[in-house]
């Protein structure tokens, strides 16, 4: 600001802060007193015009640079963060003066906004993070399906098996039928001699040994059926507790939707 405006601005500060409306407190200065102070609707200090003044190395800085300079405080000066800018009245022939312009600004709202910006950022993290949570489990779940359909397949290939089987075993019955009707047949015609049974009987411990091997694939096929069945049973088992999974990690991505609203709530009632 030009020193030939600090009249004016002396006579326009004290509606500033209803003009912008923004709570400010105003001081006017130069380094040996405060020329003017205007407090704020919350921001107020002791400081009235003809108080005595010294410079911090802040206010000398924003001299000697011949800039607008600002800085957040902190401090317990103030209930609450303030805001502080300096600016400088430059002389006509651009050397900056002794004078400063400080204007106080409560920065609460900010604050907290800030504040409520960065949770609902860390809300949508873990909302992310969840949600890649459930893409996984959804991946393991296909996968698990995916092993599902090759050991359905495998069952059925093992079912087409025990069909073969049991044909061989109707053929087989079939045909030791047949023989025990020749062997009866035989026996009226031989009476005592029986040299036929011979033959017949070995062809019936064939049969028979046929029968005993294929009776034991077929007992060895329902055992692998049963192995594939209690895989699938292990399989489903995991897709339930993958489905329980997603149901939990559907319910924190409701939690953390609910988080956001109330933030953005707490957010619209301090801006």
């Amino acid at each position: 600001m030009k020193k030939e405006h600090i009249q004016a601005f002396l006579e326009v500060a004290p509606y500033l802060g209803d003009i912008i409306n923004e709570d400010i407190n105003i001081g006017v200065m130069d380094s040996k007193q405060y020329l003017l102070t205007v407090d704020g609707r919350t921001v107020t200090s002791n400081q009235t015009a003809g108080d005595p003044n010294t410079y911090d190395e802040f206010a000398l800085s924003t001299i000697r640079e011949r800039r607008q300079k600002s800085f957040e405080d902190v401090s317990d000066r103030f209930p609450f963060p303030v805001e502080v800018t300096f600016t400088p009245v430059i002389e006509e022939n651009g050397n900056a003066s002794d004078i400063l312009i400080a204007v106080v600004k409560n920065i609460d709202r900010r604050k907290k906004a800030d504040t409520a910006s960065k949770a609902v950022s860390s809300s949508f993290e873990q909302a992310n993070q969840t949600i890649s949570e459930i893409a996984e489990d959804s991946q393991n779940l296909l996968q698990n399906i995916d092993d599902i359909l090759k050991y359905t397949r495998e069952t059925q290939q093992k079912l087409s098996v025990i069909d073969t089987l049991i044909s061989r075993i109707k053929k087989i019955a079939l045909q030791s039928n047949i023989l025990a009707i020749n062997a009866g047949i035989e026996a009226v015609h031989a009476g005592t001699a029986g040299k036929g049974f011979s033959v017949i009987a070995g062809e019936m411990g064939k049969l028979s040994k046929s029968s005993d091997e294929a009776a034991e694939t077929a007992n060895t096929a329902l055992t692998e059926i049963k192995t594939a069945i209690d895989t699938i049973t292990s399989k489903m088992v995991s897709i339930d507790t993958y489905s329980e999974n997603q149901a939990a990690s559907t319910q924190e991505i409701s939690a953390s939707i609910n988080n956001i609203f109330n933030t953005f709530r707490l957010l619209s009632e301090h801006c």
